[in-house]
Protein backbone atom coordinates (compact mmCIF):
# COMPACT_ATOMS: atom_id res chain seq x y z
CA UNK A 1 0.00 0.00 0.00
CA UNK A 2 1.38 3.37 -0.79
CA UNK A 3 1.77 5.79 2.16
CA UNK A 4 -0.23 9.14 2.93
CA UNK A 5 0.80 11.67 0.30
CA UNK A 6 1.41 13.76 3.98
CA UNK A 7 3.86 11.43 5.68
CA UNK A 8 6.31 11.98 2.53
CA UNK A 9 6.23 15.50 3.90
CA UNK A 10 9.23 16.27 5.87
CA UNK A 11 7.97 19.18 7.87
CA UNK A 12 4.72 16.69 8.86
CA UNK A 13 6.42 13.87 9.65
CA UNK A 14 8.66 16.17 12.36
CA UNK A 15 5.59 17.77 13.61
CA UNK A 16 4.67 14.19 14.08
CA UNK A 17 7.50 13.03 15.74
CA UNK A 18 8.07 15.84 17.92
CA UNK A 19 5.21 14.51 20.19
CA UNK A 20 6.68 11.42 20.79
CA UNK A 21 10.28 12.29 22.32
CA UNK A 22 11.09 10.23 25.11
CA UNK A 23 11.01 11.94 28.35
CA UNK A 24 12.17 10.92 31.70
CA UNK A 25 10.36 13.60 33.82
CA UNK A 26 7.00 13.67 33.82
CA UNK A 27 4.11 13.26 36.00
CA UNK A 28 2.02 11.05 36.18
CA UNK A 29 -1.02 12.06 37.93
CA UNK A 30 -1.01 14.72 34.92
CA UNK A 31 0.36 12.70 32.32
CA UNK A 32 -0.45 9.20 32.81
CA UNK A 33 -0.77 8.53 29.08
CA UNK A 34 3.14 9.73 28.68
CA UNK A 35 4.94 7.50 31.21
CA UNK A 36 5.00 4.00 29.18
CA UNK A 37 8.89 5.30 27.95
CA UNK A 38 9.30 1.66 27.09
CA UNK A 39 6.76 0.72 24.39
CA UNK A 40 7.34 4.15 23.49
CA UNK A 41 10.63 3.65 22.73
CA UNK A 42 10.34 0.46 20.91
CA UNK A 43 7.48 1.94 18.75
CA UNK A 44 10.39 4.27 18.01
CA UNK A 45 13.35 1.95 17.41
CA UNK A 46 10.47 -0.41 14.94
CA UNK A 47 9.41 2.58 13.05
CA UNK A 48 13.11 3.79 12.50
CA UNK A 49 13.37 0.88 10.47
CA UNK A 50 10.70 1.42 8.11
CA UNK A 51 12.56 3.71 5.78
CA UNK A 52 15.05 6.59 5.39
CA UNK A 53 12.47 9.80 5.91
CA UNK A 54 11.09 7.95 9.13
CA UNK A 55 14.37 6.51 10.16
CA UNK A 56 15.75 9.88 10.78
CA UNK A 57 12.65 11.50 12.50
CA UNK A 58 12.49 8.30 14.92
CA UNK A 59 15.72 8.30 16.01
CA UNK A 60 15.87 12.44 16.59
CA UNK A 61 13.32 11.50 18.66
CA UNK A 62 14.48 8.63 20.36
CA UNK A 63 18.03 10.56 21.15
CA UNK A 64 16.31 13.87 22.15
CA UNK A 65 17.03 13.23 25.62
CA UNK A 66 18.95 10.74 27.38
CA UNK A 67 18.46 9.69 30.87
CA UNK A 68 23.20 9.40 31.25
CA UNK A 69 25.95 9.34 28.94
CA UNK A 70 26.91 6.39 29.39
CA UNK A 71 23.68 5.34 27.24
CA UNK A 72 25.75 7.19 24.44
CA UNK A 73 29.71 5.81 25.18
CA UNK A 74 28.27 2.50 25.23
CA UNK A 75 28.06 2.40 21.33
CA UNK A 76 31.69 2.19 21.00
CA UNK A 77 32.65 -1.34 21.18
CA UNK A 78 36.05 -0.51 23.28
CA UNK A 79 34.06 1.17 25.89
CA UNK A 80 33.73 -0.86 29.40
CA UNK A 81 32.07 -0.11 32.67
CA UNK A 82 33.18 -1.95 36.23
CA UNK A 83 30.39 -1.42 38.38
CA UNK A 84 32.01 -1.07 42.15
CA UNK A 85 30.58 0.04 45.44
CA UNK A 86 31.38 3.73 46.16
CA UNK A 87 34.02 4.24 48.07
CA UNK A 88 34.00 6.81 50.58
CA UNK A 89 36.71 7.89 52.44
CA UNK A 90 37.16 6.13 55.79
CA UNK A 91 36.86 10.06 57.61
CA UNK A 92 33.10 10.06 56.40
CA UNK A 93 30.49 8.26 57.55
CA UNK A 94 28.41 7.58 54.38
CA UNK A 95 24.32 8.24 55.11
CA UNK A 96 21.47 5.71 55.91
CA UNK A 97 21.21 4.06 52.23
CA UNK A 98 24.25 5.20 50.52
CA UNK A 99 26.09 2.24 51.96
CA UNK A 100 24.27 -0.36 48.85
CA UNK A 101 25.22 2.79 46.17
CA UNK A 102 27.32 1.66 43.65
CA UNK A 103 29.62 3.51 41.10
CA UNK A 104 31.35 3.21 37.45
CA UNK A 105 34.41 3.39 36.40
CA UNK A 106 34.93 4.11 32.73
CA UNK A 107 37.56 2.62 30.56
CA UNK A 108 38.25 2.07 26.93
CA UNK A 109 40.01 -0.89 26.38
CA UNK A 110 41.14 -0.89 22.41
CA UNK A 111 42.01 1.23 20.04
CA UNK A 112 38.61 3.34 18.86
CA UNK A 113 38.32 3.42 15.06
CA UNK A 114 37.09 6.26 13.02
CA UNK A 115 34.11 4.51 11.34
CA UNK A 116 33.33 3.17 14.74
CA UNK A 117 33.87 7.30 15.92
CA UNK A 118 31.09 8.32 13.02
CA UNK A 119 28.64 5.99 14.23
CA UNK A 120 29.10 7.76 17.70
CA UNK A 121 28.88 11.04 16.23
CA UNK A 122 25.41 9.99 14.17
CA UNK A 123 23.71 9.81 17.66
CA UNK A 124 25.38 12.10 20.06
CA UNK A 125 24.87 15.22 17.61
CA UNK A 126 20.85 14.31 18.20
CA UNK A 127 21.12 14.43 21.58
CA UNK A 128 19.57 17.90 23.33
CA UNK A 129 18.95 16.85 26.41
CA UNK A 130 21.76 14.46 29.35
CA UNK A 131 21.70 13.72 33.11
CA UNK A 132 24.65 13.58 34.62
CA UNK A 133 25.61 11.99 37.71
CA UNK A 134 28.60 13.36 39.88
CA UNK A 135 31.35 11.37 40.89
CA UNK A 136 32.26 10.23 44.35
CA UNK A 137 36.22 9.65 43.72
CA UNK A 138 37.69 12.09 40.83
CA UNK A 139 39.11 10.81 37.54
CA UNK A 140 36.74 6.96 36.93
CA UNK A 141 34.37 8.86 34.56
CA UNK A 142 36.04 12.29 33.78
CA UNK A 143 39.14 11.19 31.62
CA UNK A 144 37.13 8.78 29.35
CA UNK A 145 34.72 11.59 28.56
CA UNK A 146 36.68 14.17 27.96
CA UNK A 147 39.09 11.89 25.72
CA UNK A 148 36.32 10.28 23.82
CA UNK A 149 35.05 13.96 23.60
CA UNK A 150 38.08 15.62 21.63
CA UNK A 151 38.41 12.36 19.20
CA UNK A 152 35.16 13.84 18.10
CA UNK A 153 36.19 16.77 18.04
CA UNK A 154 35.38 18.95 21.13
CA UNK A 155 32.27 18.02 22.72
CA UNK A 156 30.30 15.05 23.52
CA UNK A 157 27.13 16.22 22.45
CA UNK A 158 27.57 19.41 20.28
CA UNK A 159 24.06 20.49 20.41
CA UNK A 160 23.14 20.03 23.69
CA UNK A 161 20.38 22.60 25.00
CA UNK A 162 19.88 21.09 28.47
CA UNK A 163 22.25 19.39 31.55
CA UNK A 164 20.88 18.28 34.48
CA UNK A 165 23.85 17.28 36.66
CA UNK A 166 23.28 15.45 40.11
CA UNK A 167 25.70 15.32 43.29
CA UNK A 168 23.12 12.65 44.73
CA UNK A 169 25.86 10.01 45.85
CA UNK A 170 28.54 12.81 46.96
CA UNK A 171 29.54 13.02 50.20
CA UNK A 172 33.19 14.16 50.57
CA UNK A 173 34.00 14.71 46.85
CA UNK A 174 33.36 17.48 44.13
CA UNK A 175 32.12 15.72 41.26
CA UNK A 176 34.99 16.55 38.91
CA UNK A 177 32.57 19.31 37.50
CA UNK A 178 35.16 21.29 35.84
CA UNK A 179 36.53 18.02 33.69
CA UNK A 180 32.95 16.93 32.92
CA UNK A 181 31.48 20.32 32.02
CA UNK A 182 33.17 21.34 29.06
CA UNK A 183 33.22 18.36 27.78
CA UNK A 184 29.40 17.86 27.46
CA UNK A 185 28.49 21.16 26.36
CA UNK A 186 28.60 23.16 23.39
CA UNK A 187 27.68 26.90 22.54
CA UNK A 188 24.12 25.82 22.07
CA UNK A 189 23.61 25.05 25.97
CA UNK A 190 20.74 26.95 27.02
CA UNK A 191 18.93 25.36 30.25
CA UNK A 192 21.42 24.09 33.61
CA UNK A 193 19.50 22.30 36.19
CA UNK A 194 22.19 21.75 39.42
CA UNK A 195 21.43 19.23 42.16
CA UNK A 196 23.84 19.73 45.19
CA UNK A 197 25.36 16.96 47.30
CA UNK A 198 23.21 16.34 50.66
CA UNK A 199 25.25 15.23 52.69
CA UNK A 200 28.89 17.41 52.61
CA UNK A 201 30.36 18.11 55.73
CA UNK A 202 33.53 20.76 55.95
CA UNK A 203 35.30 21.11 54.84
CA UNK A 204 34.03 18.98 51.64
CA UNK A 205 31.34 21.74 51.13
CA UNK A 206 34.04 24.47 50.80
CA UNK A 207 35.79 22.62 47.82
CA UNK A 208 32.44 21.69 45.98
CA UNK A 209 31.34 25.13 46.61
CA UNK A 210 34.47 26.32 44.97
CA UNK A 211 34.71 24.17 42.33
CA UNK A 212 31.38 24.92 40.91
CA UNK A 213 31.87 28.30 40.95
CA UNK A 214 35.08 27.51 38.55
CA UNK A 215 32.89 25.42 36.65
CA UNK A 216 30.29 28.10 36.11
CA UNK A 217 33.12 30.40 35.20
CA UNK A 218 34.24 27.81 32.50
CA UNK A 219 30.92 27.44 31.24
CA UNK A 220 30.31 31.01 30.67
CA UNK A 221 33.16 30.58 27.74
CA UNK A 222 31.82 27.18 25.90
CA UNK A 223 28.39 27.78 26.25
CA UNK A 224 27.67 31.53 26.42
CA UNK A 225 23.80 31.18 25.42
CA UNK A 226 22.94 29.81 28.77
CA UNK A 227 18.96 31.40 29.40
CA UNK A 228 17.64 29.32 32.16
CA UNK A 229 19.42 28.08 35.51
CA UNK A 230 17.71 25.76 37.80
CA UNK A 231 18.62 25.11 41.64
CA UNK A 232 15.40 23.81 42.73
CA UNK A 233 14.79 21.03 40.88
CA UNK A 234 14.87 17.34 42.02
CA UNK A 235 15.57 17.46 46.09
CA UNK A 236 14.40 13.56 47.24
CA UNK A 237 12.49 13.33 50.18
CA UNK A 238 15.22 13.01 52.37
CA UNK A 239 16.14 16.37 51.36
CA UNK A 240 13.27 18.15 52.95
CA UNK A 241 14.58 21.43 54.71
CA UNK A 242 17.89 21.47 52.65
CA UNK A 243 18.29 24.47 49.93
CA UNK A 244 21.42 26.66 48.71
CA UNK A 245 22.84 29.20 50.73
CA UNK A 246 21.32 32.56 49.36
CA UNK A 247 24.81 34.33 49.32
CA UNK A 248 26.63 31.69 47.55
CA UNK A 249 23.23 31.44 45.03
CA UNK A 250 24.09 34.81 44.09
CA UNK A 251 27.49 34.42 43.13
CA UNK A 252 26.36 31.29 41.00
CA UNK A 253 23.81 34.21 39.52
CA UNK A 254 26.79 36.46 39.15
CA UNK A 255 28.24 34.08 36.73
CA UNK A 256 25.90 34.15 34.33
CA UNK A 257 24.44 37.71 33.16
CA UNK A 258 21.81 36.31 30.69
CA UNK A 259 19.60 34.89 32.60
CA UNK A 260 15.85 34.80 31.45
CA UNK A 261 14.53 32.10 34.27
CA UNK A 262 15.45 31.75 37.07
CA UNK A 263 14.60 28.32 39.54
CA UNK A 264 16.01 28.78 42.98
CA UNK A 265 15.59 26.81 46.55
CA UNK A 266 16.97 28.95 49.39
CA UNK A 267 16.91 29.12 53.28
CA UNK A 268 15.91 33.27 52.98
CA UNK A 269 16.04 36.25 50.70
CA UNK A 270 18.55 38.82 51.70
CA UNK A 271 19.70 41.62 49.87
CA UNK A 272 22.44 39.91 48.14
CA UNK A 273 20.46 37.38 46.41
CA UNK A 274 18.04 40.26 45.27
CA UNK A 275 20.57 42.40 43.76
CA UNK A 276 21.97 39.39 41.75
CA UNK A 277 18.61 38.97 39.97
CA UNK A 278 17.71 42.21 39.88
CA UNK A 279 21.15 42.56 37.84
CA UNK A 280 19.83 39.99 35.12
CA UNK A 281 18.50 42.36 32.46
CA UNK A 282 16.70 39.95 30.51
CA UNK A 283 14.91 37.88 33.97
CA UNK A 284 11.37 36.64 32.51
CA UNK A 285 10.59 34.27 34.87
CA UNK A 286 11.46 33.65 38.91
CA UNK A 287 10.52 30.83 40.80
CA UNK A 288 11.97 31.30 44.28
CA UNK A 289 11.32 28.93 47.38
CA UNK A 290 12.74 29.46 50.56
CA UNK A 291 13.01 26.86 53.44
CA UNK A 292 13.05 29.55 56.79
CA UNK A 293 10.08 29.90 58.86
CA UNK A 294 11.71 32.59 60.65
CA UNK A 295 9.12 35.57 60.60
CA UNK A 296 11.52 37.94 60.24
CA UNK A 297 12.03 39.32 56.73
CA UNK A 298 14.88 41.61 55.87
CA UNK A 299 13.92 45.34 55.46
CA UNK A 300 13.86 46.95 52.06
CA UNK A 301 15.12 50.42 52.24
CA UNK A 302 13.90 51.79 49.08
CA UNK A 303 11.60 50.37 46.52
CA UNK A 304 13.21 48.43 43.48
CA UNK A 305 12.23 47.28 40.01
CA UNK A 306 12.14 43.84 38.09
CA UNK A 307 11.52 45.42 34.68
CA UNK A 308 11.29 42.58 32.74
CA UNK A 309 9.99 39.75 34.72
CA UNK A 310 6.57 38.68 33.49
CA UNK A 311 6.20 35.48 35.65
CA UNK A 312 6.95 34.38 39.66
CA UNK A 313 6.55 31.77 41.12
CA UNK A 314 7.25 32.11 44.82
CA UNK A 315 6.72 29.82 47.92
CA UNK A 316 7.80 31.31 51.22
CA UNK A 317 6.23 32.11 54.92
CA UNK A 318 3.04 34.66 54.64
CA UNK A 319 5.40 37.58 55.42
CA UNK A 320 8.32 36.81 52.96
CA UNK A 321 5.20 36.55 50.57
CA UNK A 322 3.51 39.78 51.30
CA UNK A 323 7.16 41.71 51.84
CA UNK A 324 8.36 40.71 48.86
CA UNK A 325 5.24 41.55 46.55
CA UNK A 326 4.95 45.07 48.44
CA UNK A 327 8.74 45.91 48.47
CA UNK A 328 9.46 45.37 44.51
CA UNK A 329 7.63 46.93 41.55
CA UNK A 330 7.04 44.44 38.73
CA UNK A 331 5.45 46.48 35.53
CA UNK A 332 5.57 43.75 33.24
CA UNK A 333 3.85 40.86 35.89
CA UNK A 334 1.77 38.78 34.04
CA UNK A 335 1.39 35.43 36.10
CA UNK A 336 1.90 34.97 39.51
CA UNK A 337 1.37 31.91 41.35
CA UNK A 338 1.92 31.41 45.13
CA UNK A 339 1.95 29.32 47.40
CA UNK A 340 2.41 30.28 51.61
CA UNK A 341 4.44 27.93 53.17
CA UNK A 342 3.31 28.33 56.55
CA UNK A 343 2.09 25.42 58.86
CA UNK A 344 -1.63 25.01 58.21
CA UNK A 345 -2.71 25.49 61.59
CA UNK A 346 -1.31 28.89 61.60
CA UNK A 347 -2.77 30.36 58.66
CA UNK A 348 -5.69 33.31 59.71
CA UNK A 349 -8.20 33.80 57.32
CA UNK A 350 -7.42 37.48 57.31
CA UNK A 351 -4.08 36.53 55.70
CA UNK A 352 -5.71 35.06 52.97
CA UNK A 353 -8.05 38.33 52.97
CA UNK A 354 -5.09 40.73 52.65
CA UNK A 355 -3.39 39.03 50.32
CA UNK A 356 -6.36 39.12 47.95
CA UNK A 357 -6.33 42.83 48.32
CA UNK A 358 -2.46 43.45 47.88
CA UNK A 359 -3.18 41.31 44.85
CA UNK A 360 -6.51 43.37 43.39
CA UNK A 361 -3.99 46.41 43.81
CA UNK A 362 -0.85 46.06 42.76
CA UNK A 363 -1.13 43.29 39.68
CA UNK A 364 -4.38 44.38 37.76
CA UNK A 365 -2.81 43.36 34.75
CA UNK A 366 -2.38 39.77 35.94
CA UNK A 367 -3.18 37.18 32.87
CA UNK A 368 -2.64 34.17 35.29
CA UNK A 369 -2.93 33.48 39.52
CA UNK A 370 -2.47 30.85 41.28
CA UNK A 371 -2.48 30.71 45.04
CA UNK A 372 -1.81 27.58 47.30
CA UNK A 373 -2.38 28.16 51.29
CA UNK A 374 -4.51 26.25 53.96
CA UNK A 375 -7.68 28.44 56.25
CA UNK A 376 -8.86 25.16 58.11
CA UNK A 377 -10.23 27.32 61.30
CA UNK A 378 -11.98 29.97 58.85
CA UNK A 379 -15.45 30.62 58.98
CA UNK A 380 -15.80 33.06 56.64
CA UNK A 381 -17.41 32.44 53.03
CA UNK A 382 -14.47 31.79 50.29
CA UNK A 383 -16.52 34.36 47.94
CA UNK A 384 -16.05 36.75 50.53
CA UNK A 385 -12.03 35.97 50.80
CA UNK A 386 -11.89 36.29 47.13
CA UNK A 387 -13.94 39.15 46.22
CA UNK A 388 -11.15 41.41 45.40
CA UNK A 389 -9.82 39.41 42.84
CA UNK A 390 -12.95 41.12 41.09
CA UNK A 391 -10.75 43.78 40.14
CA UNK A 392 -8.80 41.07 38.28
CA UNK A 393 -10.03 41.61 34.49
CA UNK A 394 -7.76 40.78 32.82
CA UNK A 395 -7.63 36.85 34.00
CA UNK A 396 -6.59 34.03 31.45
CA UNK A 397 -6.18 30.93 34.37
CA UNK A 398 -6.94 30.82 38.05
CA UNK A 399 -6.02 28.18 40.60
CA UNK A 400 -7.83 28.68 44.19
CA UNK A 401 -5.96 25.68 46.81
CA UNK A 402 -7.30 27.26 49.52
CA UNK A 403 -8.85 24.37 52.00
CA UNK A 404 -11.03 25.55 54.16
CA UNK A 405 -14.25 24.40 56.22
CA UNK A 406 -16.39 27.33 54.83
CA UNK A 407 -18.36 27.09 52.05
CA UNK A 408 -16.89 27.60 48.77
CA UNK A 409 -20.52 28.05 46.63
CA UNK A 410 -21.12 31.88 45.71
CA UNK A 411 -18.20 32.23 43.28
CA UNK A 412 -20.59 33.24 41.18
CA UNK A 413 -20.54 36.93 41.95
CA UNK A 414 -16.39 37.18 41.72
CA UNK A 415 -15.96 35.29 38.26
CA UNK A 416 -18.21 37.08 36.32
CA UNK A 417 -15.65 40.07 36.11
CA UNK A 418 -13.35 37.17 34.54
CA UNK A 419 -15.22 37.16 31.25
CA UNK A 420 -11.92 36.31 29.36
CA UNK A 421 -11.53 33.38 31.75
CA UNK A 422 -10.22 30.00 30.20
CA UNK A 423 -9.01 27.48 32.37
CA UNK A 424 -9.71 27.16 36.29
CA UNK A 425 -8.70 24.87 39.48
CA UNK A 426 -10.05 25.05 42.78
CA UNK A 427 -9.49 22.58 46.03
CA UNK A 428 -12.78 22.04 47.90
CA UNK A 429 -11.14 21.48 51.51
CA UNK A 430 -13.67 19.65 53.14
CA UNK A 431 -16.53 20.28 51.00
CA UNK A 432 -16.00 18.13 47.85
CA UNK A 433 -19.95 17.71 47.53
CA UNK A 434 -19.63 21.97 46.47
CA UNK A 435 -17.43 21.22 43.66
CA UNK A 436 -20.21 20.16 40.78
CA UNK A 437 -21.98 23.97 42.10
CA UNK A 438 -18.88 26.01 42.07
CA UNK A 439 -17.94 24.48 38.12
CA UNK A 440 -21.79 25.12 36.86
CA UNK A 441 -21.57 29.50 39.03
CA UNK A 442 -18.15 29.81 36.98
CA UNK A 443 -19.06 28.47 33.55
CA UNK A 444 -22.29 30.25 33.76
CA UNK A 445 -20.52 33.81 33.71
CA UNK A 446 -16.94 32.70 32.12
CA UNK A 447 -18.16 32.02 28.62
CA UNK A 448 -14.69 31.20 27.33
CA UNK A 449 -13.89 28.47 29.94
CA UNK A 450 -12.61 25.54 28.17
CA UNK A 451 -10.95 23.57 31.13
CA UNK A 452 -11.67 22.87 34.64
CA UNK A 453 -9.89 21.00 37.47
CA UNK A 454 -11.28 20.01 40.34
CA UNK A 455 -8.77 18.55 43.36
CA UNK A 456 -11.82 16.40 45.08
CA UNK A 457 -15.60 15.69 44.34
CA UNK A 458 -18.07 14.08 46.42
CA UNK A 459 -21.84 13.28 44.94
CA UNK A 460 -23.64 16.64 45.80
CA UNK A 461 -26.28 16.80 48.48
CA UNK A 462 -29.45 18.47 48.16
CA UNK A 463 -30.86 21.01 47.42
CA UNK A 464 -30.62 20.44 43.54
CA UNK A 465 -27.94 21.78 41.28
CA UNK A 466 -28.46 25.01 40.15
CA UNK A 467 -27.27 25.26 36.66
CA UNK A 468 -27.78 29.32 36.58
CA UNK A 469 -29.67 29.03 33.02
CA UNK A 470 -26.47 27.65 31.55
CA UNK A 471 -27.22 25.86 28.32
CA UNK A 472 -24.79 24.32 25.49
CA UNK A 473 -21.66 25.62 27.02
CA UNK A 474 -18.14 25.10 25.36
CA UNK A 475 -16.27 23.61 28.09
CA UNK A 476 -14.04 21.04 26.60
CA UNK A 477 -12.58 19.21 29.60
CA UNK A 478 -13.22 18.80 33.93
CA UNK A 479 -10.28 16.67 35.22
CA UNK A 480 -10.47 15.61 38.75
CA UNK A 481 -7.88 14.10 41.16
CA UNK A 482 -10.07 12.39 43.94
CA UNK A 483 -13.26 11.49 43.66
CA UNK A 484 -13.03 8.23 45.70
CA UNK A 485 -16.37 8.49 47.55
CA UNK A 486 -19.39 6.29 48.48
CA UNK A 487 -22.06 7.30 45.95
CA UNK A 488 -25.69 6.35 44.53
CA UNK A 489 -26.43 5.48 41.33
CA UNK A 490 -29.46 7.70 40.89
CA UNK A 491 -27.41 10.40 41.77
CA UNK A 492 -25.12 9.82 38.81
CA UNK A 493 -27.72 9.44 36.41
CA UNK A 494 -29.69 12.54 37.86
CA UNK A 495 -26.07 14.68 37.33
CA UNK A 496 -25.61 12.86 34.30
CA UNK A 497 -28.64 14.05 32.80
CA UNK A 498 -27.72 17.78 33.70
CA UNK A 499 -24.27 18.00 32.26
CA UNK A 500 -24.88 15.98 29.30
CA UNK A 501 -26.87 18.75 28.47
CA UNK A 502 -25.44 21.96 30.32
CA UNK A 503 -21.89 20.87 28.62
CA UNK A 504 -22.18 19.26 24.94
CA UNK A 505 -18.54 19.81 23.96
CA UNK A 506 -16.75 17.50 26.60
CA UNK A 507 -14.34 15.30 25.35
CA UNK A 508 -15.39 12.62 27.24
CA UNK A 509 -13.58 9.46 25.85
CA UNK A 510 -10.21 11.33 26.88
CA UNK A 511 -11.46 12.43 30.19
CA UNK A 512 -12.75 8.53 30.40
CA UNK A 513 -9.34 6.89 29.55
CA UNK A 514 -7.44 9.73 31.86
CA UNK A 515 -9.44 8.77 34.73
CA UNK A 516 -10.04 5.30 34.18
CA UNK A 517 -5.91 5.19 34.33
CA UNK A 518 -6.00 6.85 37.84
CA UNK A 519 -8.62 4.77 39.29
CA UNK A 520 -6.76 1.38 38.35
CA UNK A 521 -3.65 2.97 40.21
CA UNK A 522 -5.89 3.92 43.04
CA UNK A 523 -8.00 0.72 43.02
CA UNK A 524 -10.83 2.31 44.62
CA UNK A 525 -14.25 3.05 42.79
CA UNK A 526 -14.52 6.49 41.55
CA UNK A 527 -17.75 8.98 41.52
CA UNK A 528 -16.41 11.50 38.53
CA UNK A 529 -15.55 8.08 36.04
CA UNK A 530 -19.11 6.61 37.31
CA UNK A 531 -20.66 9.66 36.18
CA UNK A 532 -18.65 10.59 32.87
CA UNK A 533 -19.30 7.46 31.86
CA UNK A 534 -22.89 7.72 32.53
CA UNK A 535 -22.78 11.24 30.42
CA UNK A 536 -21.44 9.33 27.86
CA UNK A 537 -24.71 6.76 27.34
CA UNK A 538 -26.77 10.24 27.60
CA UNK A 539 -25.08 11.37 25.03
CA UNK A 540 -25.35 8.33 22.90
CA UNK A 541 -29.07 7.82 23.41
CA UNK A 542 -29.54 11.50 22.46
CA UNK A 543 -27.87 11.04 19.18
CA UNK A 544 -29.83 8.05 18.28
CA UNK A 545 -32.93 10.05 19.15
CA UNK A 546 -31.90 12.87 16.69
CA UNK A 547 -31.12 10.30 14.25
CA UNK A 548 -34.81 8.64 14.41
CA UNK A 549 -36.32 12.23 14.26
CA UNK A 550 -34.18 13.06 11.47
CA UNK A 551 -35.07 9.90 9.47
CA UNK A 552 -38.76 10.13 10.51
CA UNK A 553 -38.99 13.98 9.06
CA UNK A 554 -36.94 12.31 5.61
CA UNK A 555 -39.39 9.61 5.39
CA UNK A 556 -42.50 12.20 6.06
Amino acid sequence: MAPHRALECDDILAEIFQHLRIGYHWDEDYCPHLIDTVNLKRDLARTARVNKAFSFHSLNALWWEIPSEHVALSILPAFRTVPSPIQYPGTVAAPPGFEEEREWTYLVEDKILPNELDRLRQYTVRVREVAIDGEERRGIRAPVIQYIAQRLGGSLFPRLMRLEWSGDRIISGTGDMSSVFPAVTGLGLQSLVLRPPSWLPEPGESDFKRELLDAMQGLTDTSPRIRRIDLARGWREVDQGKGWDAAYAAQLLGALNHLESVHLRVYTIDHALVNALLALPNLEALFIETLSLDEDIPHWSTRRYFRTLRTLHIWANHNEVTGFLQAFELPELRALHVLVGDLPQSMRPHWVLTFSELIAARFQRLRELEFFGACYRNSIPMARIFAPLRALRHLRAVSLHVPSRATVVGLRGVALSWPGLEEFTIFMGDRPHESLQVLLEVASVCKLLRTVHLRCMKEPRPPALNPHGLSAHGLERIMCLDASHVYSDKAVARVADLLAGVFPKLELESMIRWQRERVHRAGKDDFWLALLEKMRSVRLENEADSRKLLEASTAA
